[in-house]
């Protein structure tokens, strides 16, 4: 053997062990891969359920202790008194103290609010969805209490008809 193999600079051993690491890398993930493919062929084939009914337990148990349903401090009837409040900062064209009233809420009001509104949402919508929900239905209500009809009515075609 040389003595280049036992003694390299700093340099040479760097990019020696950069390669080592490099190399490492992908054949763990080659290893990975594998086993990760070999795992989903064997539950197909046997039927095996991806996890287990202890671990599923055991995940339950501090999930429902250190989430808390947080529930809402106002009634329904206060919701509908509230929405009429920001509807009539709304009509006043203050849109954005309705705004900043509704990001002053917690979320739990915001949702009963938007549920007696009549609003739905997949799964837990954020803050920001909720007011923009909410803020719509004040638009809705704003637009419908204008009467504002961009098309003439029906009987009016009928008169010119004749």
């Amino acid at each position: 053997m040389s003595e280049q193999i036992f003694f390299r600079n700093k340099e040479e051993e760097l990019q020696r062990l950069t390669q080592d690491i490099a190399d490492l890398k992908s054949t763990m993930k080659e290893m990975a891969s594998s086993l990760a493919r070999i795992e989903r062929h064997v539950k197909r084939s046997f039927g095996i359920p991806p996890k287990s009914k202890s671990s599923v337990k055991s995940k339950q148990k501090p999930k429902s202790t250190s989430n808390k349903k947080e529930e809402p401090t106002i009634t329904p009837e206060e919701a509908l008194r509230i929405f009429d409040k920001l509807s009539e900062n709304w009509n006043n064209e203050k849109p954005a103290l309705v705004e900043d009233q509704l990001q002053e809420m917690i979320i739990p009001d915001l949702k009963l609010i938007a549920h007696e509104l009549g609003l739905t949402f997949k799964g837990k919508p954020p803050k920001k969805v909720l007011c923009a929900g909410i803020m719509g239905r004040l638009n809705e209500r704003a637009m419908l209490s204008r009467n504002v009809n961009i098309t003439s009515p029906r009987s009016e075609n009928r008169n010119e008809d004749v």
